[in-house]
């Protein structure tokens, strides 16, 4: 006897299903940036997996066997996305849990830091600042899910590209679960001492203050904005931290740039940063180059479109603005990804500024989103990109000019060992 088909939803057929297969798998083979690269090894997957399709129960088993299907294609950017994602935006594609619905946050930054995942930044008042939790703290599990088994498997994976993505979504994924949970929602925390006890707690998040913004087809986003001027030493030092690439932040730095004009130096934290709008690293760079600037190249089958900063010397009122010459340091680390690795990197290869901490992952390929008939979207990379020099960025990542490695005793004593070589380097430069 054969085996028996698995039981379709009532909404859903194999028809579709295989129609949703076909579409994913046309549309890569349609703009690949070098299909003749991938061309084989993609056949062979439409060979192997299609039949799959056509058995799939539901969306979810589908969305399952899609995923493996673009993880043959062997670059980022190549994803399912959710339908329901579409409408709450990316951080919210965890289950409801217990409380409220719509952006939130705890105020805690983790990494997996010497093995155990740990809190690297906790914001001032904050659910977190109120329960106590300081940097260099462990977190042994969220909702009854042990965290040390996660970072187990995926430090057990071979060293290469495939490891360093995964250790890469697993702390993205750890910050969206520890870090923003929606507004009111309620997450259970056990904590490690540094004598090795254990403290339970709850912590229930506060409503985040951001601009949600919305661009074309792509999911909604939050953008949130800090600038701050740093004193050390008698000398100040202009600080820019920002959550994603969009066009509303090209009027915040407009907006920010006049009172860095005696700094010493500026930074810009890309720390955590996933990437955004690609075209938006060339109006923030005009506040930093006072030349024309090629930051980069985009690269695809229908040819080549060039990143070049212009020097803004007027704002949109007819304000007269001169770039900032001084020193420029930008802190990158593994969750520095696409738009933000790829201003990192035309900063660093023009020799326009300095680049400190450790290594971004490397996926940095522009993409898309369209609709399948399935209602989920596909995200697809339609180009390549290369730093001025000619040196591809997806895969290799941006190596810091100082690489500053996180440890439990330096964020234990509070220290923010990135921030502070990137100021020291900026004061040095001053001399």
């Amino acid at each position: 006897m054969g085996a028996s088909c698995p039981a379709l939803a009532d909404d859903w057929s194999s028809d579709k299903a295989l129609e949703t297969f076909d579409q994913v798998w046309e549309k890569v083979r349609d703009t690949h940036f070098d299909y003749g690269e991938i061309e084989q090894r993609w056949g062979e997957a439409r060979e192997e997996l299609r039949p799959g399709a056509a058995e799939a129960a539901d969306n979810q088993a589908l969305r399952k066997l899609l995923t493996e299907l673009l993880g043959r294609v062997g670059s980022s950017h190549y994803a399912i996305v959710e339908a329901s994602v579409m409408e709450h935006g990316l951080d919210r594609a965890d289950p409801p849990r217990k409380g409220g619905r719509g952006p939130g946050a705890t105020g805690m930054t983790v990494r997996v830091v010497e093995g155990r995942v740990r809190i690297v930044r906790v914001d001032p008042d904050s659910p977190a600042a109120r329960a106590g939790l300081e940097p260099g703290q462990v977190i042994r599990s969220v909702d009854e899910v042990e965290l040390d088994e996660r970072i187990e498997r995926v430090e057990g994976m071979e060293p290469g590209l495939s490891r360093r993505w995964s250790e890469s979504f697993l702390e993205a994924g750890l910050n969206d679960w520890l870090g923003r949970p929606s507004a009111g929602s309620t997450i259970a925390v056990v904590l490690e001492e540094q004598d090795g006890s254990t403290r339970d707690l709850e912590l229930t998040a506060d409503s985040v203050d951001s601009t949600p913004v919305r661009l074309g087809n792509l999911p909604p986003l939050n953008f949130n904005f800090q600038s701050d001027t740093l004193n050390r030493n008698g000398s100040c030092v202009g600080y820019l931290r920002f959550s994603t690439w969009v066009p509303a932040l090209t009027a915040r730095v407009a907006d920010v740039m006049p009172g860095f004009g005696e700094c010493a130096g500026i930074v810009v934290d890309l720390r955590g940063n996933p990437g955004g709008v690609a075209g938006m690293i060339m109006p923030v760079a005009a506040y930093f180059v006072d030349e024309p600037t090629l930051l980069g190249t985009m690269i695809s089958p229908e040819g080549k479109l060039e990143f070049r900063a212009l020097p803004r010397r007027v704002e949109m009122d007819g304000t007269r603005v001169k770039p900032f010459s001084g020193p420029l340091a930008v802190i990158v680390d593994g969750l520095t990804a696409s738009t933000s690795e790829m201003f990192a990197a035309g900063i660093q290869a023009t020799g326009r500024g300095r680049v400190f901490g450790s290594p971004t992952p490397g996926m940095a390929l522009p993409a898309m989103l369209e609709t399948l008939p399935s209602g989920d979207r596909l995200m697809y990379a339609f180009a390549d990109y290369v730093d001025p020099d000619g040196n591809r960025v997806e895969g290799a990542g941006v190596q810091p000019d100082e690489p500053i490695a996180l440890t439990a005793s330096t964020l234990r004593a509070g220290q923010d060992g990135p921030l502070e070589a990137a100021i020291e380097w900026i004061q040095e430069s001053e001399q």
